[in-house]
């Protein structure tokens, strides 16, 4: 801003009360089963940056007044476009100090705005963070270094010898951009973790390092006590029709399990269709909608009308007892989705089956193929593409990793490697031993 220009106080107030309700929107948008990756972009991304840019034009003076408070204040969307205006204008060591000082819930916001940041230098601050400080903030440093690709090198060493689960957990995440002659010893000794978010992290670290153990520790932790959705969306990614029975049994159950359902989605086989074409005639709206997400996933039938219910709203609320309070949240967000037409999809499916090979996997009812998971990742749902990305990673030992966290308009074109990876071996026949 230029110097003898008036602040209007109110109008940069309202710039970031927006940019932080637009940055909640835009995270949302990324889980979204109904966005796309271009909605992302010219939809809330496209309203935040013009809101952060703003912010951005206000200099010091907005910085003193607004900013720095509500850097170190209790509300992360605030935090959020506090930290990124600051990194705009180089105050890396600025944030980077609200970091290590933040509650829980800003912390996650300014975490953000430092793995979404351009400005060069961020690394070197947040290096000596992810080595030794409050476990908190080594735990976001971690995180943080390993969105932006930096091998945490010393760091990762230091933060490895923490005993706390979520320190452990960002170490192990932070350890698949290492290659380090120790760091696939300090996986396999996690894989069997009592902490299932450390287990989880040690199992997918493993598995892009291409640890036979890992998929071995998957396969038996997937249907534990309490089941892992996360094992089991790895299951449907990198299982064979073996590996992929238990899902089927999961989403048999009288109460089939969600998760299993939206697993195998990714599976892609007739026999996961089949499966889900039983759940979307559950009484439970949200078991139903999860089931005609995934057997759309599979098959390719846009769950919209005819194939979708109308729906009336209910009298009365669902009475607690009734209520799922056990489903992994890691589904999303199933209000989002379209209720199917039980009657209609299964009228639809007995016409369309015999056109479907129970060898073939199959992805929106084409094989799937490079061609198949590069359209997904230009245009099917975001909340999606993330587990293909992250079968991506896998299957290319992690030299493929596409970031579907980051600015929707970074992520376009697609890189050119995709269509080089063998889509086709289960995860076990890419692994090797420690």
């Amino acid at each position: 801003m230029e110097r003898g220009t008036p602040i209007l106080w109110d109008v940069v107030e309202e710039h970031l009360d927006e940019a932080a309700f637009l940055w909640h929107s835009w995270e949302r948008a990324l889980a979204s089963p109904i966005f796309t990756l271009d909605l992302v972009a010219s939809g809330p991304e496209e309203r935040l940056l013009a809101h952060l840019d703003a912010l951005v034009v206000g200099g010091e003076a907005v910085s003193r007044r607004l900013l720095e408070p509500a850097l170190g204040g209790d509300d992360p969307g605030r935090a959020f476009a506090a930290a990124w205006t600051l990194l705009e204008a180089g105050e890396e060591k600025r944030v980077i100090g609200a970091l290590q000082a933040a509650d829980d819930a800003p912390r996650g916001g300014i975490r953000r705005a430092v793995e979404l940041s351009g400005r060069p230098g961020i690394e070197a601050a947040l290096l000596p963070v992810a080595g030794k400080g409050p476990a908190a903030a080594q735990a976001a440093a971690l995180e943080a270094l390993a969105f932006r690709g930096v091998d945490a090198g010393d760091a990762l060493r230091a933060a490895a010898a923490v005993p706390g689960p979520a320190v452990r957990a960002a170490a192990l995440r932070a350890a698949r951009l290492s290659r380090a002659a120790w760091v696939p010893g300090m996986v396999q000794a996690d894989l069997s973790s009592p902490d299932p978010a450390v287990r989880e992290a040690a199992i997918e670290t493993g598995l892009v390092l291409g640890l036979r153990e890992a998929w071995s520790a998957c396969a038996r932790f997937a249907m534990a006590e309490p089941p892992s959705g996360r094992l089991m969306l790895l299951l449907a990614l990198g299982g064979d029709a073996a590996d992929q029975e238990p899902l089927l049994a999961a989403a048999a159950m009288p109460r089939p399990s969600r998760e299993a359902l939206f697993a195998l989605g990714f599976a892609g086989r007739v026999a996961g269709a089949d499966a889900c074409l039983v759940a979307v005639g559950s009484e439970d709206p949200a078991t139903a909608r999860i089931a005609g997400e995934a057997f759309g996933a599979i098959t390719g039938l846009v769950i919209a009308p005819p194939y979708q219910a109308v729906e009336t709203e209910p009298e009365e609320p669902v009475p607690l007892e009734e209520e799922r309070l056990d489903a992994d949240l890691a589904a999303g967000p199933e209000t989002d989705l379209p209720l199917p037409d039980a009657f209609g999809v299964e009228s639809w499916w007995g016409r369309a089956r015999p056109g479907f090979d129970p060898a073939v996997r199959y992805l929106g009812g084409k094989p799937r193929d490079a061609e198949a998971v590069s359209e997904a990742l230009r245009g099917g749902p975001a909340r999606r593409r993330h587990a293909l990305a992250l079968e991506l990673e896998i299957r290319s030992k992690g030299a493929l990793r596409l970031g579907t966290r980051r600015w929707a308009r970074q992520q376009r074109p697609l890189p050119d490697g995709l269509r080089s990876i063998d889509l086709g071996r289960p995860f076990k026949a890419l692994a090797k031993g420690v």
